[in-house]
């Protein structure tokens, strides 16, 4: 077929509306693929840009060792900028008064990300400033002027520096995110250090480097730079500094990602739709080509070229029509946005193009391929179709196709592994399930009146086309499910793990002569106290014999905790609250031997089950303990939690302090200078920052949630419109025939109505069992929450696809009820 011939065929499809569905069908798959990552990528950008200003920057380089020299030269030649600080608690004077804080000494360019706040007064509202204190002078925390006496101008001693207190530091970036972080906070510039003298071998400093760029760079650089650094050395993100909302960002990144593999789900199975009925209605114009002379390659290949002229206009289309729907919603949402949202990748761009071209190669290809075996004799005989062939390799194709462009869309097999699996899983049933729905739809049909009995004669007559039409109603309204229940779950998960009244100071270092008292005061000052844990440093030393050192290790970046790092040890005779036994039993009473209880991530990687014996060195004691019950602990409750816990009496020849944390609200605050004059050997860690930091990301984050699964809705809801559209031919030619018997308007629209809502009710139930199913397999094996039954989506389901299809099928049918019978009749013949 010569290129003018196929310019002329499209020109002639496109005017008799051939093409429109199949155009239409691109175009929601490019736009929808490209609006979708457009939005979740500058979404994701943001919330992690944001994320990052809880560290102060970008990256961070940690050690207790100094900073690595050479490494702002380095830094700044690759691009990066860099700024340095220096924290380590130190006692301060003024006066006769003291007070034990937490000094960080910080250079230049302090934060890179994030901003600082400064009051004029103590407790004074906080503006933002870019200035830091000068040489000679400190910034204190509020609750230090009346815990040290003093006013803002008045001098303080650092070591044997005298500085002078320039002014309130009301909020730094980085704030709690390390618990030996502890203290109020002195903010001093680095160049002061020395004079203070503070600083001696063996003082326990925490050096960081911070790191702010382009992540291109800073992956670079870090790759570079990393073997150089050795061991007391860390390179950190906000995911490894903060695991709390590293969690909660890669929960984040996981649905977003999901919800954008649900949207290429979706497109693909709109082109597939668009294609078939675009093949469908070119059977007679190829028998006639055929009966003309043309061979079945020169078919094959013209309307190949045909389809990769469409599909070239339709995805570049796509692309203008999704960066115009991102920005739509960005401009429509304005308003609800999280964060303010940094300009958007090449990425999604490119997986919008490559999805247009690979929705064509593997959904749309294979139909067209088959059009070369048209026989021409259908001229005579219409009902000569294709062979049987090309069915199995659309299938073939279309697997390919979507799993590697899922694979390759994520980033992550094993995201599209577990979503496939689920989704392949309850599709292998759902056929089956069709036919008996309708089997006895049709029983129930005979009773019925006149409409009903309509409805139903015509999903039976269509029996494969109404299995073929469920099927996809039911995925279609199943995929929309996932994201609903996953988001749902992840929701009650964070606000699950991370209430309001969640503990937000550690109380360390408490005597054993120190507990009643401070109990007392505790019980009767705040609202919720944690118990006291007794407390002291230990390692394993063997397992059944065999020296730690001898046994396998896991891998230094693996994550996992290692079998014989000295750790904190506890004992207790009641399971803590938030602690739940996996294996074993836990002890009643007290033990005639030591018994131990290991934490199931420990116990997992030592290799370490229930009756094996433990060899610990605990300040130099032996002891020899059996497992007798593996735990799984809430680490994100931030109640005092240990890897390893003894049975009463194992451990009482050993010097122990004890340790809780209690929730103290912020308008509070003071009572901590009461606590600390009362028991100055106590040692107060607050980390109210660090749960505000959580707390803000997961707000933001559940905002990001619902904004992504109202897109997936809206892309749902486009393809239940081509399914409906890629079927109502063999309706229109039906009701037409009813129309020219003399059917009347209403029984038409009543039979339509009963089909379509049946139809959606079906599909409902499907989706129902389908998304119960995948969400139980994506909760288990990808983010880790726990599975439950939701009992409104068997009810939500059927009422759900019943409305949606049974008023999108309406809309989406008027020709049907209006259009004459002489006309259509015509038309179709």
């Amino acid at each position: 077929m010569r290129g003018s011939l196929i310019l002329r065929f499209a020109l002639r499809d496109w005017r008799a509306g051939e093409l429109r569905l199949l155009i239409a069908a691109l175009l929601l798959a490019v736009g929808s693929v490209t609006g979708i990552s457009l939005f979740v990528d500058r979404l994701s950008s943001a919330l992690l840009s944001e994320s990052a200003t809880y560290l102060a920057a970008d990256r961070v380089i940690a050690s207790t060792r100094g900073v690595p020299d050479g490494f702002a030269e380095t830094a700044t030649a690759a691009g990066i900028r860099t700024a340095q600080t220096m924290t380590f608690p130190s006692m301060v004077f003024a006066g006769n008064r003291n007070q034990l804080v937490s000094v960080k000494a910080v250079s230049t360019g302090y934060p890179l990300r994030g901003v600082l706040r400064r009051a004029e007064v103590p407790f004074g509202e906080g503006v933002v400033t870019h200035e830091l204190p000068r040489p000679g002078e400190v910034w204190l925390e509020s609750r230090l002027f009346p815990a040290l006496g003093i006013s803002v101008g008045e001098y303080i001693t650092v070591g044997v520096a005298p500085l002078r207190v320039a002014g309130v530091l009301r909020d730094e970036p980085d704030r709690g995110g390390s618990f030996l972080d502890f203290g109020p906070r002195l903010l001093m510039r680095v160049e002061d250090v020395p004079a203070t003298e503070v600083v001696r071998p063996g003082s326990r400093i925490f050096y960081r480097a911070l790191l702010a760029g382009d992540t291109a760079a800073l992956d670079v650089y870090q790759a570079r730079l990393e073997p150089q650094l050795g061991a007391g050395y860390r390179f950190l993100s906000i995911r490894q500094a903060s695991p709390s909302i590293g969690s909660a960002l890669d929960r984040a990144e996981g649905f977003l990602l999901l919800g954008g593999l649900l949207a290429v789900l979706l497109a693909g199975v709109a082109v597939a739709l668009g294609a078939q009925r675009y093949v469908r209605r070119h059977y007679d114009h190829v028998a006639i080509l055929k009966t003309l002379g043309a061979t079945p390659a020169e078919i094959q290949w013209g309307y190949c070229a045909l389809l990769g002229l469409v599909g070239g206009i339709a995805t570049f289309a796509g692309l203008v029509l999704g960066a115009a729907v991102h920005l739509g919603i960005v401009w429509a949402l304005s308003s609800f946005l999280p964060v303010q949202l940094p300009l958007p990748g090449v990425k999604p761009v490119a997986v919008g193009a490559v999805t247009g071209f690979i929705c064509l190669a593997a959904f749309a290809l294979p139909p067209v391929l088959s059009l070369g075996s048209i026989s021409p004799m259908r001229v005579i005989r219409r009902d000569l179709v294709q062979g049987s062939v090309s069915r199995w390799l659309t299938v073939g194709c279309a697997t390919a196709g979507s799993v590697g462009l899922l694979v390759w869309y994520t980033a992550d097999w094993r995201l599209t592994l577990w979503a496939l699996l689920g989704i392949t899983s309850v599709s292998a049933v759902f056929g089956g399930v069709a036919i008996l729905l309708l089997g006895a739809g049709r029983k129930v049909g005979m009773q019925a009146r006149s409409a009903v009995r309509l409805a139903l004669a015509g999903l039976s007559r269509r029996r494969n086309e109404s299995v073929a039409q469920m099927l996809i109603f039911g995925l279609a309204i199943m995929l929309l499910m996932i994201l609903v229940l996953l988001r749902g779950s992840l929701i009650d998960e964070w606000r699950t793990q991370m209430p309001a009244d969640a503990p937000n100071h550690f109380l360390m270092n408490v005597s054993a002569d120190q507990v009643a008292p401070l109990s007392e005061l505790m019980r009767a000052n705040v609202e919720r106290v944690e118990p006291l844990f007794p407390m002291t440093r230990g390692r394993v030393v063997a397992v059944n014999g065999i020296p730690s050192e001898e046994r396998g290790e896991p891998q230094q970046d693996s994550g996992e905790p290692s079998l014989d790092a000295e750790r904190n040890l506890s004992w207790s005779a009641t399971l803590p609250a938030n602690n739940r036994i996996e294996a074993g039993a836990w002890w009643t009473g007290t033990p005639a031997a030591p018994e131990v209880s290991l934490e199931e991530q420990y116990a997992q990687s030592a290799g370490v089950v229930v009756g094996d014996m433990l060899d610990f060195d605990v300040g130099g004691l032996p002891v020899t303990a059996r497992v007798t019950s593996i735990r799984r602990v809430e680490w994100d409750s931030l109640a005092p939690n240990f890897y390893i816990l003894f049975s009463p009496g194992a451990l009482d020849d050993v010097a122990a302090t004890y340790m809780s944390s209690f929730f103290l609200a912020p308008e509070k605050k003071l009572f901590l200078n009461d606590l600390l004059a009362a028991f100055p050997t106590v040692t107060v860690i607050e980390v109210d920052r660090l749960i505000a930091q959580i707390q803000s990301i997961m707000g933001r984050v559940t905002q990001a949630v619902e904004l992504v699964l109202v897109l997936v809705l809206g892309a749902g809801c486009l393809v239940l419109v081509a399914s409906i559209q890629a079927s109502g031919d063999e309706r229109l030619r039906e009701h037409a025939l009813l129309r020219a018997l003399g059917a009347s308007r209403r029984l038409i629209r009543t039979a339509l109505a009963t089909e379509f809502a049946l139809l959606g009710g079906f599909a409902g139930a499907l989706a129902a069992l389908g998304a119960e199913s995948t969400v139980f397999l994506l909760n288990e094996q990808f983010f880790k929450l726990p599975a439950r039954l939701h009992g409104w989506i068997w009810i939500a389901g059927p009422l759900f696809g019943a409305a949606v299809v049974c008023g999108v099928g309406l809309l989406g049918s008027r020709a049907l009820v209006n259009s004459p019978p002489v006309r259509v009749l015509r038309e179709l013949n």
